[in-house]
């Protein structure tokens, strides 16, 4: 039901003072007696499932501390992580990476993760514990599968429920009820082996105790002799009525909406396109209708001509999205993006070209954009204005390694866009962390 075996899991801690990223058995000595601790709670999890994969007891977390959890499944894959007076490091990803942040460097602290198996490019945001998630575009098939890493990275244990919803509802799944994952372990699932099924489909994992952080892995195999395409599926968390999608990219092959109605109801899901001139909506894409409890999808091709565009989607009823963009043997995933409001910092991965596509709500929005190098010194700062309703892209200096983007009011959403040959990568920039008392919770809009 599960690969467990063999996974392999680092703990590294950003540095207080400096952002430094050093191994947590540096802290052994020291948190003695927190080991121990941690070790009982681990042990009396463990009665309730003894497939998850442990890894080295985590540091003490302190209220208002972070912890990203950065899975692979990927080839040639780094974690970029650090703060943002820090700098960055880059390290291998070779099966689990969890990036330990004390409170002292929380607000402007980050992990991300970009993997280069040749000819596609895969680039995503490192995720934090929280208690949903939805991954929209998933597959259970031989051609095109999705394997789930599920991690809790806290000493407590945690209760997880899986369900699978797919084009005819929602897809058999026993023994995905319930499960129990002991503190400071991890669970891989293959879909093709506990949910397998043809067609889109939406992953949706919840918690009944406890939080977790959780990956998916999307693989896909475009005939029988040619070679498999691999990306991390972007993440939802609630199902909302109002969505936008950013991380578009400009002229693909194909692009297909995918859209996940949990609700018990029928919904209409509305589409416009927010381009620089402002919104429309090509003859035919006016809307997708999606049955209660499955999985719809829509050809978007001959809407995308190349200019800076987000999706935005309005239904009926709470609903969860991804566009999945393809271009030659590389795949694309735009993800939901929140409303950003204060400071927030991301990654940008090494890469051909690097874009920060903004666009704006219902009022102007106002930006700065203050690009870092690897060894955390600022880069040329720009203001940015984008109108009301349109759509801006921000070319990035090629030595720029993070982001620290700052606005104010909610009244903008944006993505970063980078190509890498004629692969491209996004991500969701995500909102800034406006409180500490429990994990940061990244979440569609």
């Amino acid at each position: 039901m599960s690969r467990s075996a063999g996974r392999r899991i680092a703990t590294v801690r950003v540095d207080a003072v400096r952002g430094v990223a050093r191994p947590s058995r540096e802290l052994a000595i020291a948190l003695a007696a927190v080991l121990l601790t941690v070790g009982f709670l681990a042990w009396a999890g463990a009665a309730g499932d003894n497939e998850g994969a442990a890894g080295p007891a985590a540091p003490r977390q302190a209220v208002g501390d972070r912890v990203f959890s950065c899975a692979d499944e990927l080839p040639r894959a780094h974690v970029l992580s650090g703060s943002l007076d820090g700098g960055l490091q880059q390290r291998p990803l070779e099966r689990l990476v969890r990036v330990h942040v004390p409170q002292e460097q929380a607000r402007g602290a980050f992990a991300a993760r970009v993997a280069t198996p040749a000819p596609s490019y895969a680039f995503g945001s490192c995720p934090e514990p929280a208690n949903e998630w939805w991954f929209v575009g998933a597959g259970g098939s031989v051609g095109h599968s999705t394997t789930l890493v599920v991690d809790n990275p806290r000493p407590g244990s945690a209760v997880v429920d899986i369900e699978v919803l797919g084009p005819r509802g929602e897809v058999e799944a026993p023994g995905l009820r319930g499960i129990t994952l002991p503190g400071n372990s991890s669970r891989t699932f293959d879909l093709t082996k506990v949910a397998p099924s043809t067609g889109e489909l939406a992953a949706h994992v919840t918690t009944s105790q406890g939080l977790v952080s959780v990956t998916a892995v999307d693989s896909f195999t475009r005939n029988r002799i040619g070679g498999v395409t691999r990306e991390w599926l972007p993440d939802q968390g609630s199902a909302e009525r109002r969505l936008r999608l950013v991380g578009l990219a400009g002229s693909p092959a194909s692009a297909t909406l995918l859209v996940a109605n949990p609700g018990t109801v029928e919904a209409v899901v509305e589409l416009e396109l927010v381009s620089g001139k402002g919104p429309f909506t090509p003859k035919g894409l006016e809307s997708v209708t999606v049955a209660p409890g499955a999985v719809a999808s829509l050809d978007l091709t001959r809407g995308l001509d190349g200019e800076p565009v987000a999706l935005a989607l309005k239904g009926s009823g709470p609903v969860v999205a991804s566009v999945r963009t393809i271009a030659g043997k590389d795949e694309t995933y735009a993800a939901a993006a929140a409303p950003l409001d204060g400071s927030s910092v991301f990654a940008v991965p090494a890469a051909d070209t690097a874009h920060l596509v903004v666009t704006a709500l219902e009022h102007d929005a106002r930006l700065t954009v203050v690009p870092h190098a690897a060894d955390g010194r600022k880069l040329q700062p720009s203001r940015v204005t984008v109108e009301a309703r349109t759509t801006r892209q921000v070319a990035l200096p090629r030595a720029a390694r993070y982001v620290e983007l700052v606005t104010s009011g909610g009244h903008a959403v944006a993505g970063l866009l980078v190509t890498r040959g004629a692969a491209t990568g996004s991500i969701a920039v995500p909102p800034a962390v406006q409180a500490l008392t429990l994990p940061s919770v990244r979440r569609g809009w």
